[in-house]
């Protein structure tokens, strides 16, 4: 359909070129049919003494002339209408301003266009022959138009059609692109030109452009799938990624396919390549939370093991540490014990970062740990290094923040962590800086070593909280950042790591806002023992941790079994005031063994050991009166 600019225009052109050649009209209309079945028309008028307007009607006699096909011709309008309704002089007078006393009706293919004149027989065969000549000019240009609204309607339907596409495209991170083979000219869409990081204005670019933004790694395998398509004309798809111009790297998807010329002959590779970064990101992260959980299953056990173990170490070397006077077998004794307590350190650090029940957390001032931490740090991070000759020095920048969800003492030991593992990757000295800020929802604490820290590479940033995982030779255990890792995310908090090779590593850690009351902390005085003999029964089916719990207890009357059906067995009210259960036994689990004796004899002292940690709020404690943590000592 013609727009109704393009009418005008013509219209206009038309007018003029009759008052050129001096033709008598008083109006000039050109009415386009729109629906000949329904005789809608869209009538364009101008009238020579000044006026122009359009409308949209139904004119079934103007319809019925433009179907005639032939010039009608009325010189006479009042005494020879020739089928004029009876009230359309009145009508053109008050519309347009004139009196019809002649009119003129020439068809043409798409409508009719009519001249009015106020005089009788205004138009001459001259006239009327020159008019039915424009008449024929008019169609041409109708048609010209029309065609021209289809092209614009065409474009502008293509533009939208882009438009939409490149929004698509933007939601998506997908964009796509086409290699001429021969010429090796790449287009690329406006989303593509933002994965690669370039600006849309480069587009068109060239191929090897292209293959100098893919990572090294990676631009061998992308060449030779490229060679690999034109060659064969299969569809291949592949994971790549590409360093932008501003050093982000973006790992993407993409698929191609060839078009062939008649000859089969491939002459043109065009494809899709999508951004999958933030998935890969995610698919990293999730694989290394359930890594990370495996390893912290793993922990578990196997401190549970080691606490069973190192209590049949240290609980006898600290009885011959008190039964004997020999010098140097309490100095071998000493060795032993010392050795003995730095493990129990490690199995409690382990036990620390991987639990996974839920801590009492509480209001925890993360400045006043900072500063407690920095000073108890002094000696690793400023007087080891001056006695080597070098200088670190740590700055705080403390903001004044709300307390933080947590724990003080593991709080404490997450910066006194921190601390440690910059001092100890600074081989020639440098600056550690620990900073507090408020976020929207968190306190931040940023963590950086700076001037001659020596970063980490992008593979170590993989591995940095794994458990075991350390870069420190034989400085460290590679527990310190694992338990940190452990802590927030239990504490419902984050950490981030960012680092350069050479430049320095800064950690980042969110902790939630506490937002409730503030706990007053209060210490409880330790009760005198009152030197009585006890009846008590052991259930143990560790036979060294059993040993070690009859001689510490040999005052007393004791009864070992090794699995809660003896003891169910040989139990009867009143014979025993105390029971001491493992946790994990043959038959019954020590929580339901001590919930059935004291059914049986509800006087009965109940006390929980065992190699797992357990919190003050696990459900199997319940049923005790006192829980000692393995390894307990004399």
């Amino acid at each position: 359909m013609v727009q109704a600019s393009n009418l005008e225009t013509v219209l206009h052109t038309i007018y003029d070129q009759l008052q050129r050649s001096y033709i008598r009209f008083a109006s000039l209309s050109i009415h386009h049919i729109i629906n000949e079945n329904t005789s809608q028309i869209t009538s364009y008028r101008i009238v020579t003494t000044g006026g122009f307007w359009t409308n949209t009607s139904i004119n079934k006699g103007t319809v019925a002339d433009w179907k005639n096909g032939t010039t009608l011709y009325r010189p006479d309008t009042e005494n020879d209408p020739q089928g004029l309704p009876e009230d359309y002089l009145r009508q053109a007078y008050q519309i347009q301003g004139i009196h019809v006393r002649s009119m003129l009706n020439v068809p043409f293919k798409q409508g009719v266009l009519v001249l009015r004149s106020e005089q009788v027989a205004a138009f001459s065969p001259e006239d009327i022959h020159f008019i039915e000549q424009i008449s024929e000019t008019l169609s041409l240009g109708v048609s010209r138009a029309e065609d021209f609204s289809k092209q614009e309607a065409q474009f502008q339907a293509l533009q939208q059609s882009e438009d939409f596409l490149n929004q698509a495209q933007s939601i998506a991170h997908v964009g796509n692109w086409t290699l001429d083979i021969k010429t090796g000219r790449v287009s690329l869409s406006n989303e593509l030109c933002r994965i690669y990081g370039l600006d849309p204005s480069e587009t068109p670019t060239t191929f090897d452009r292209i293959m100098e933004l893919i990572h090294p790694d990676d631009r061998k395998f992308v060449a030779e799938n490229t060679r690999r398509f034109a060659e064969t004309g299969l569809t291949e798809n592949n994971e790549f990624r590409v360093i932008r111009p501003n050093g982000g790297i973006a790992n993407l998807y993409g698929q191609a396919k060839t078009v062939t010329n008649s000859e089969g002959q491939a002459i043109t590779l065009i494809g899709t390549v999508q951004d999958i970064t933030e998935r890969k990101q995610m698919e990293a992260e999730r694989e290394r939370t359930q890594r990370l959980r495996a390893l912290g299953e793993m922990v578990a056990g196997i401190s549970h093991n080691l606490n069973n173990i190192l209590t049949g170490i240290l609980g006898p070397a600290q009885m011959l540490q008190l039964t004997h006077q020999d010098p140097q077998v309490l100095e071998e004794v000493d060795t032993i014990i010392t050795a003995g307590l730095r493990a129990r350190d490690i199995v409690s650090r382990l036990n620390k970062g991987w639990r996974t029940d839920t801590e009492t957390l509480e209001a925890t001032d993360i400045n006043q740990a900072i500063s407690e931490a920095i000073q108890a740090a002094r000696p690793r991070w400023k007087d080891a290094p001056e006695s080597r000759g070098l200088s670190i020095e740590v700055h705080p920048h403390l903001a004044d923040v709300p307390h933080i969800q947590g724990t003080q003492s593991g709080l404490y030991d997450i910066i006194i962590n921190l601390i440690f593992n910059a001092a100890d990757v600074m081989p020639k000295g440098g600056l550690i800086s620990l900073t507090t800020i408020q976020t929207k929802d968190h306190v931040r604490l940023l963590v950086s070593d700076t001037g001659t820290g020596t970063g980490m590479s992008a593979e170590t940033l993989e591995r940095i909280f794994n458990p075991f995982f350390t870069t420190k030779g034989e400085v460290g255990t590679g527990l310190g950042l694992s338990t940190v890792y452990g802590t927030i995310n239990r504490w419902g908090g984050k950490i981030d790591v960012a680092s350069t090779l050479g430049q320095g590593t800064t950690f980042t850690l969110d902790f939630a806002i506490w937002e409730g009351d503030e706990i007053e902390r209060t210490e409880q005085a330790p009760q005198k023992a009152t030197g009585r003999t006890c009846r008590i029964l052991i259930v143990e089916d560790d036979e060294i941790v059993t040993r070690v719990l009859d001689r510490t207890l040999s005052s007393h009357q004791i009864d070992t079994v090794s699995s809660s059906q003896e003891a169910l067995e040989i139990f009867a009210p009143n014979t025993y005031d105390v029971l001491i259960t493992d946790l994990g036994l043959p038959h019954l689990p020590g929580d339901q063994l001590a919930q059935q004796l004291r059914q049986k004899d509800p006087n009965l002292i109940t006390i929980l050991i065992s190699g797992w940690e357990l919190l003050p709020n696990d459900p199997r404690r319940a049923h005790f009166f006192a829980f000692v943590q393995k390894l307990f000592t004399t």
